[in-house]
């Protein structure tokens, strides 16, 4: 697995700024990059809504796969 959200979060640390991860737990324990979603402010929505979590399968930023 690769180390790039450590890399990036210690490039990003200046600007007090970190990329948001999720915990996957099944097959295995791992830690993935978490891509932000949002529903737009005049988008049609039902009452209590919230936007989806989409979690990524490979790196964001080398393209690696994560680990199965």
């Amino acid at each position: 697995m690769c180390d790039c959200i450590a890399q990036v979060n210690k490039q990003l640390k200046p600007r007090s700024t970190e990329v948001e991860v999720t915990l996957v737990l099944k097959p295995t324990p791992s830690v993935r990059a978490k891509i932000a979603t949002f529903i737009p402010l005049f988008a049609p929505r039902k009452r209590g809504q919230k936007p989806v979590s989409l979690t990524a399968t490979y790196c964001p930023f080398c393209g690696k796969k994560y680990e199965d």
